[in-house]
């Protein structure tokens, strides 16, 4: 399906962009700190419409664990805006670095397709110089023209499978995983209670 490109929302790819020195640094400043980045990123609040993203103190603390470690388990409440912060790392992510696959996968493919479509609405709402052009935008799939996309699929055996994902994102529904011994192959599940790191 073609894109159906708007100058205000959807940026062609490799687009000419006047940039002002403002943007310039700007630009800088939001490719090095994430938090900095979210004053520029929208979201639609459910009694308010579209508004700048505030995130809770617990939101700011969870951007620091993903940047800080490789591996995050978070135990959190339902409607506690979990899915909002890691969609906007993920923008973030993809915006910033070329080259890369993001996957994010949920217990059932409407869910993930949920989760992309709040991402893509984070990114038209950003300002035209800070996002990169779209070379393909589908319910289930996403790619930039800095070569960065994001995918979804539903949690399955074969999620992502033949693929090199640099960051996977893993949300909703279940409260149990499957851990692999690396050394034994052997596969448990365990319950994420007993794998929750506290981030207080």
């Amino acid at each position: 399906m073609a894109i159906k490109y708007d100058d205000k929302y959807i940026k062609r790819p490799n687009e000419d962009v006047e940039y002002t020195p403002e943007n310039i640094k700007e630009l800088k400043k939001c490719s090095k700190d994430v938090n900095y980045f979210l004053k520029y990123v929208k979201i639609i609040h459910p009694d308010h419409g579209e508004v700048l993203f505030d995130p809770y103190p617990y939101q700011h603390e969870l951007l620091k664990k993903f940047q800080k470690f490789r591996y995050n388990v978070a135990l959190c409440s339902r409607q506690s805006g979990k899915t909002t912060i890691v969609g906007a790392y993920v923008l973030w992510y993809a915006l910033f670095n070329r080259d890369k696959t993001i996957g994010i996968v949920s217990n059932k493919e409407s869910s993930a397709k949920m989760i992309l479509s709040r991402i893509k609405k984070m990114y038209e709402c950003l300002p035209n110089w800070l996002k990169p052009g779209v070379t393909e935008y589908s319910k289930m799939f996403t790619t930039f023209d800095n070569g960065t996309r994001i995918v979804i699929s539903a949690t399955s055996a074969d999620a992502f499978r033949g693929e090199t994902v640099n960051l996977l994102c893993c949300l909703g529904g279940e409260n149990k995983v499957k851990v692999k011994n690396k050394i034994t192959n052997e596969i448990k599940e365990i319950e994420i209670e007993n794998l929750y790191y506290d981030l207080k």
